[in-house]
């Protein structure tokens, strides 16, 4: 093995010993393919040598064979563009559509901006501080839209003609 080592590291120094910028002649060219040659062939000579690379190889080929799928994903190896992996199933609580989440619905921003309905945790609350009830079978948005077309009721208070004011007893700013 230590041989096999050391023919390894007079080739490598002869490589770098015929190595130039550029190689104009064409008897050093074959001289550095020889070279190149001589190394695949010490290297495929030096291999077999290596039993647990052999051993390794072998288990590896008795349970993985290479027309069954390997014991990782294929999604992450090789890379895949973000495109082509599918999207997690998103569905927004809010206006109950599919592709987004609460904190992306461009319906519940619009909402907020007119001040109809207003975000408190998990839940939405209507202008008069009631909380919007969820039960996942009607929108949100829904209940939201129906509450801002509601009028607001306006209220009518009737004042007797006659009104008497009571003063309360005025307190002395000394005791």
């Amino acid at each position: 093995m230590e041989n096999a080592l050391n023919q390894l590291k007079e080739l490598n120094n002869k490589i770098k010993e015929q190595q130039r910028p550029r190689i104009q002649d064409q008897e050093e060219r074959k001289e550095i393919k020889d070279l190149i040659k001589q190394i695949k062939e010490f290297t495929e000579a030096v291999l077999p040598q290596n039993k647990t690379g052999q051993v390794f190889k072998q288990e590896n080929q008795t349970k993985y064979p290479k027309d069954s799928s390997p014991p990782f994903s294929q999604r992450h190896i090789p890379y895949t563009p973000a495109q082509s992996i599918p999207k997690p199933y998103l569905k927004c609580y809010y206006c109950l559509e599919e592709g987004h989440s609460v904190n992306r619905c461009n319906y519940l921003f619009e909402d907020q901006n007119k001040k109809l309905v207003s975000r408190q945790g998990s839940g939405f609350l209507f202008p008069n501080w009631q909380r919007v009830p969820t039960d996942g079978k009607i929108a949100p948005k829904k209940l939201v839209e129906d509450f801002a077309k509601e009028p607001e009721v306006t209220t009518v208070v009737l004042i007797p003609k006659k009104m008497f004011f009571m003063r309360s007893p005025q307190r002395n700013s000394h005791p």
